[in-house]
Protein backbone atom coordinates (compact mmCIF):
# COMPACT_ATOMS: atom_id res chain seq x y z
CA UNK A 1 0.00 0.00 0.00
CA UNK A 2 2.82 2.33 0.97
CA UNK A 3 4.65 1.64 -2.67
CA UNK A 4 1.58 2.65 -4.36
CA UNK A 5 0.88 5.85 -2.35
CA UNK A 6 4.31 6.76 -3.27
CA UNK A 7 4.13 5.37 -6.73
CA UNK A 8 0.81 7.27 -7.15
CA UNK A 9 2.05 10.38 -5.66
CA UNK A 10 5.04 10.48 -7.82
CA UNK A 11 2.76 9.48 -10.84
CA UNK A 12 0.49 12.84 -10.05
CA UNK A 13 3.91 14.69 -10.17
CA UNK A 14 5.10 13.44 -13.12
CA UNK A 15 1.45 14.55 -14.96
CA UNK A 16 1.47 17.96 -13.99
CA UNK A 17 4.92 17.93 -15.61
CA UNK A 18 6.69 18.97 -12.29
CA UNK A 19 9.25 16.31 -9.95
CA UNK A 20 9.28 16.88 -6.47
CA UNK A 21 12.55 18.37 -4.48
CA UNK A 22 15.36 15.62 -4.33
CA UNK A 23 15.16 15.84 -0.14
CA UNK A 24 11.40 16.11 -0.58
CA UNK A 25 11.07 12.14 -2.34
CA UNK A 26 13.96 11.58 0.56
CA UNK A 27 12.10 12.55 3.36
CA UNK A 28 8.68 10.97 2.00
CA UNK A 29 10.63 7.70 2.20
CA UNK A 30 11.76 8.10 5.66
CA UNK A 31 8.29 8.90 6.81
CA UNK A 32 7.08 5.96 5.15
CA UNK A 33 5.59 3.86 7.79
CA UNK A 34 4.41 6.77 10.54
CA UNK A 35 1.29 6.68 11.75
CA UNK A 36 0.81 9.87 13.81
CA UNK A 37 0.74 12.61 11.13
CA UNK A 38 3.91 14.24 11.26
CA UNK A 39 5.55 17.60 9.91
CA UNK A 40 9.02 17.60 8.36
CA UNK A 41 11.12 21.08 7.48
CA UNK A 42 12.67 20.22 3.80
CA UNK A 43 15.61 22.22 2.46
CA UNK A 44 16.55 22.20 -1.78
CA UNK A 45 19.35 24.88 -1.79
CA UNK A 46 17.24 28.30 -1.17
CA UNK A 47 14.04 26.39 -1.21
CA UNK A 48 12.55 26.03 2.19
CA UNK A 49 9.18 23.44 1.92
CA UNK A 50 7.69 21.58 5.32
CA UNK A 51 5.37 18.54 4.17
CA UNK A 52 2.91 17.24 6.35
CA UNK A 53 1.83 13.72 6.20
CA UNK A 54 -1.47 12.51 7.68
CA UNK A 55 -1.72 8.78 7.50
CA UNK A 56 -4.95 7.32 5.64
CA UNK A 57 -6.24 4.11 6.93
CA UNK A 58 -9.04 2.07 5.50
CA UNK A 59 -12.04 1.06 7.50
CA UNK A 60 -10.17 -2.52 8.94
CA UNK A 61 -7.47 0.65 10.68
CA UNK A 62 -5.27 -0.66 7.71
CA UNK A 63 -2.60 1.71 6.87
CA UNK A 64 -3.12 2.59 3.08
CA UNK A 65 -1.60 5.76 2.01
CA UNK A 66 -1.27 9.12 2.83
CA UNK A 67 -2.38 12.55 2.71
CA UNK A 68 0.65 14.85 1.86
CA UNK A 69 0.46 18.93 2.71
CA UNK A 70 3.53 20.58 1.32
CA UNK A 71 4.33 24.05 1.69
CA UNK A 72 6.96 26.53 0.01
CA UNK A 73 7.71 28.46 3.21
CA UNK A 74 10.79 30.09 2.29
CA UNK A 75 11.78 33.96 2.97
CA UNK A 76 11.13 34.99 -0.43
CA UNK A 77 7.80 33.13 -0.60
CA UNK A 78 6.80 35.40 2.68
CA UNK A 79 8.21 38.25 1.72
CA UNK A 80 5.34 37.91 -1.46
CA UNK A 81 2.55 37.06 0.95
CA UNK A 82 3.34 39.50 3.04
CA UNK A 83 3.90 42.19 -0.15
CA UNK A 84 0.58 40.43 -1.32
CA UNK A 85 -0.96 40.71 2.11
CA UNK A 86 0.12 44.90 2.10
CA UNK A 87 -0.90 45.58 -1.57
CA UNK A 88 -4.69 43.99 -0.81
CA UNK A 89 -5.35 45.85 2.58
CA UNK A 90 -3.67 49.23 1.27
CA UNK A 91 -6.27 48.46 -1.87
CA UNK A 92 -8.98 47.99 0.25
CA UNK A 93 -8.68 50.89 2.31
CA UNK A 94 -8.14 52.92 -0.71
CA UNK A 95 -11.22 51.85 -2.14
CA UNK A 96 -13.02 52.54 0.92
CA UNK A 97 -12.02 56.06 1.02
CA UNK A 98 -12.87 56.54 -2.67
CA UNK A 99 -16.12 55.01 -1.65
CA UNK A 100 -16.54 57.20 0.95
CA UNK A 101 -15.13 60.18 -0.86
CA UNK A 102 -17.61 59.32 -4.00
CA UNK A 103 -20.80 59.11 -1.41
CA UNK A 104 -19.71 62.81 0.20
CA UNK A 105 -19.44 64.38 -3.40
CA UNK A 106 -22.92 62.80 -4.32
CA UNK A 107 -24.18 64.04 -0.98
CA UNK A 108 -22.93 67.63 -1.41
CA UNK A 109 -24.38 67.61 -5.31
CA UNK A 110 -27.77 66.67 -4.18
CA UNK A 111 -27.40 69.50 -1.75
CA UNK A 112 -26.46 71.96 -4.40
CA UNK A 113 -29.25 70.67 -6.44
CA UNK A 114 -31.97 71.16 -3.67
CA UNK A 115 -30.36 74.70 -2.87
CA UNK A 116 -30.43 75.72 -6.66
CA UNK A 117 -34.34 74.38 -6.86
CA UNK A 118 -34.95 76.94 -3.70
CA UNK A 119 -33.20 79.44 -5.63
CA UNK A 120 -35.69 79.01 -9.23
CA UNK A 121 -38.56 78.65 -6.75
CA UNK A 122 -37.36 81.95 -4.86
CA UNK A 123 -36.99 83.43 -8.42
CA UNK A 124 -39.98 82.25 -9.43
CA UNK A 125 -42.28 83.31 -6.44
CA UNK A 126 -40.22 86.60 -5.72
CA UNK A 127 -38.92 89.92 -6.57
CA UNK A 128 -35.34 90.00 -6.37
CA UNK A 129 -35.22 93.29 -5.32
CA UNK A 130 -37.85 93.72 -2.32
CA UNK A 131 -38.02 89.89 -1.12
CA UNK A 132 -41.54 90.27 -1.90
CA UNK A 133 -44.22 88.16 -3.62
CA UNK A 134 -44.21 88.89 -6.61
CA UNK A 135 -47.22 89.62 -9.31
CA UNK A 136 -47.75 86.02 -10.35
CA UNK A 137 -48.06 85.28 -6.58
CA UNK A 138 -50.24 88.25 -5.97
CA UNK A 139 -53.20 86.71 -8.30
CA UNK A 140 -52.62 82.97 -7.31
CA UNK A 141 -53.27 84.29 -3.66
CA UNK A 142 -55.77 86.77 -4.37
CA UNK A 143 -57.98 83.96 -5.77
CA UNK A 144 -57.24 81.52 -3.21
CA UNK A 145 -58.46 84.21 -0.45
CA UNK A 146 -61.29 85.48 -2.24
CA UNK A 147 -62.84 81.74 -2.93
CA UNK A 148 -61.22 81.28 1.32
CA UNK A 149 -63.46 84.08 2.56
CA UNK A 150 -66.43 83.37 0.27
CA UNK A 151 -66.58 79.68 1.46
CA UNK A 152 -66.20 80.87 5.13
CA UNK A 153 -68.10 84.19 4.64
CA UNK A 154 -65.25 86.21 5.81
CA UNK A 155 -64.56 89.54 4.78
CA UNK A 156 -60.98 90.27 2.74
CA UNK A 157 -59.20 93.37 2.19
CA UNK A 158 -57.08 94.31 -0.30
CA UNK A 159 -54.25 97.57 0.22
CA UNK A 160 -52.89 98.88 -3.11
CA UNK A 161 -49.65 101.45 -2.05
CA UNK A 162 -47.84 103.58 -4.63
CA UNK A 163 -44.70 105.72 -3.50
CA UNK A 164 -45.78 109.52 -4.50
CA UNK A 165 -43.92 111.18 -7.24
CA UNK A 166 -41.33 108.05 -7.40
CA UNK A 167 -40.56 109.47 -10.81
CA UNK A 168 -38.81 112.46 -9.25
CA UNK A 169 -36.65 110.04 -6.97
CA UNK A 170 -35.17 108.18 -9.84
CA UNK A 171 -34.40 111.33 -11.94
CA UNK A 172 -33.09 113.09 -9.01
CA UNK A 173 -31.28 111.03 -7.33
CA UNK A 174 -30.50 108.18 -9.49
CA UNK A 175 -32.14 104.33 -9.69
CA UNK A 176 -29.96 103.00 -7.16
CA UNK A 177 -31.35 105.25 -4.57
CA UNK A 178 -34.79 104.38 -5.98
CA UNK A 179 -33.84 100.85 -5.54
CA UNK A 180 -32.95 101.81 -1.73
CA UNK A 181 -35.68 103.32 -1.19
CA UNK A 182 -38.43 100.21 -2.50
CA UNK A 183 -36.12 97.85 -0.58
CA UNK A 184 -36.77 99.81 2.57
CA UNK A 185 -40.11 100.73 2.05
CA UNK A 186 -40.86 96.95 1.51
CA UNK A 187 -38.98 96.03 5.13
CA UNK A 188 -41.31 98.80 7.08
CA UNK A 189 -44.28 97.57 5.18
CA UNK A 190 -43.78 93.77 6.56
CA UNK A 191 -43.01 94.80 9.88
CA UNK A 192 -46.37 96.65 10.15
CA UNK A 193 -47.89 93.96 8.98
CA UNK A 194 -49.93 90.24 10.70
CA UNK A 195 -48.49 86.95 9.92
CA UNK A 196 -51.36 86.15 8.40
CA UNK A 197 -51.38 88.87 5.85
CA UNK A 198 -49.40 89.13 2.64
CA UNK A 199 -47.54 91.63 1.13
CA UNK A 200 -46.33 91.92 -2.71
CA UNK A 201 -44.86 93.51 -5.27
CA UNK A 202 -47.09 94.44 -7.52
CA UNK A 203 -44.87 96.25 -10.37
CA UNK A 204 -42.73 99.28 -10.27
CA UNK A 205 -43.40 101.18 -6.94
CA UNK A 206 -46.74 99.71 -6.50
CA UNK A 207 -47.19 96.84 -3.34
CA UNK A 208 -50.10 95.51 -2.44
CA UNK A 209 -51.27 93.55 0.52
CA UNK A 210 -53.74 91.27 1.10
CA UNK A 211 -55.68 91.48 4.73
CA UNK A 212 -57.57 88.09 5.51
CA UNK A 213 -60.71 89.03 7.69
CA UNK A 214 -60.39 92.18 7.84
CA UNK A 215 -62.72 94.65 7.06
CA UNK A 216 -62.52 98.32 5.39
CA UNK A 217 -62.49 100.12 8.40
CA UNK A 218 -59.80 97.70 10.02
CA UNK A 219 -57.68 97.84 6.46
CA UNK A 220 -57.82 101.62 6.93
CA UNK A 221 -56.62 101.74 10.33
CA UNK A 222 -53.75 99.37 9.01
CA UNK A 223 -52.95 101.49 6.09
CA UNK A 224 -52.78 104.60 8.10
CA UNK A 225 -50.18 103.17 10.45
CA UNK A 226 -48.26 101.92 7.63
CA UNK A 227 -48.35 105.88 5.96
CA UNK A 228 -47.57 107.30 9.35
CA UNK A 229 -44.16 104.64 9.65
CA UNK A 230 -43.18 105.97 5.83
CA UNK A 231 -43.82 109.49 6.30
CA UNK A 232 -42.23 109.72 9.87
CA UNK A 233 -38.52 108.56 9.36
CA UNK A 234 -36.69 109.73 6.38
CA UNK A 235 -34.88 107.37 3.33
CA UNK A 236 -31.29 107.23 3.35
CA UNK A 237 -30.37 107.15 -0.60
CA UNK A 238 -26.43 107.91 0.19
CA UNK A 239 -23.63 108.77 2.61
CA UNK A 240 -25.31 111.75 4.82
CA UNK A 241 -27.88 112.39 2.53
CA UNK A 242 -31.79 111.72 2.98
CA UNK A 243 -35.47 111.58 1.47
CA UNK A 244 -38.64 112.19 2.58
CA UNK A 245 -40.98 109.48 1.37
CA UNK A 246 -45.10 109.62 1.40
CA UNK A 247 -47.41 107.03 0.16
CA UNK A 248 -50.91 106.90 -0.96
CA UNK A 249 -53.04 103.52 -0.35
CA UNK A 250 -56.31 102.48 -2.27
CA UNK A 251 -58.46 99.75 -0.31
CA UNK A 252 -61.09 97.63 -1.09
CA UNK A 253 -63.14 94.77 0.59
CA UNK A 254 -64.91 91.33 0.05
CA UNK A 255 -67.57 91.80 0.12
CA UNK A 256 -68.49 95.43 0.41
CA UNK A 257 -67.12 96.03 -2.87
CA UNK A 258 -66.66 93.20 -5.33
CA UNK A 259 -67.25 89.49 -5.70
CA UNK A 260 -64.31 88.27 -8.19
CA UNK A 261 -60.23 88.95 -8.03
CA UNK A 262 -60.49 91.41 -10.97
CA UNK A 263 -63.62 93.36 -9.40
CA UNK A 264 -61.52 93.46 -6.34
CA UNK A 265 -58.32 94.46 -7.74
CA UNK A 266 -60.13 97.63 -9.91
CA UNK A 267 -62.03 98.57 -6.89
CA UNK A 268 -58.28 98.91 -4.87
CA UNK A 269 -57.09 100.81 -7.95
CA UNK A 270 -59.83 103.08 -8.41
CA UNK A 271 -59.15 103.69 -4.43
CA UNK A 272 -55.52 104.00 -4.70
CA UNK A 273 -56.09 106.87 -7.88
CA UNK A 274 -58.95 108.88 -5.42
CA UNK A 275 -55.72 109.23 -3.14
CA UNK A 276 -53.62 110.75 -5.61
CA UNK A 277 -56.47 112.76 -6.84
CA UNK A 278 -57.17 113.70 -3.51
CA UNK A 279 -53.71 115.23 -2.81
CA UNK A 280 -51.15 112.04 -2.01
CA UNK A 281 -49.98 111.16 1.26
CA UNK A 282 -53.38 109.32 2.22
CA UNK A 283 -55.66 106.53 2.46
CA UNK A 284 -58.65 105.89 0.70
CA UNK A 285 -61.19 103.24 0.88
CA UNK A 286 -63.15 102.74 -2.61
CA UNK A 287 -66.70 104.61 -3.18
CA UNK A 288 -68.32 103.55 -6.10
CA UNK A 289 -69.43 106.96 -8.44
Amino acid sequence: ATLIALALMCFLNAQAGNSLPTPLERNLRQSVGESQPNIQPIFEGQKNFRALFIPLNDIGERQVGYIIAITDVSKATQALHHAILIGSTFVLLAGGLLMVLFFMWIRRIEFELADNRKQLQMLATHDGLTGLCNHRMFHHSLSQELQRARRFKHCLSLLMIDIDHFKEVNDSFGHIAGDLVLKELAQRIERETRLVDSVYRYGGEEIAILLPETSPNNAKEIAERIRNVIERRPFTVAKDQTLQVTISVGIASFPDHIDSPDELLSAADKALYQAKEGGRNQVRIYEAN
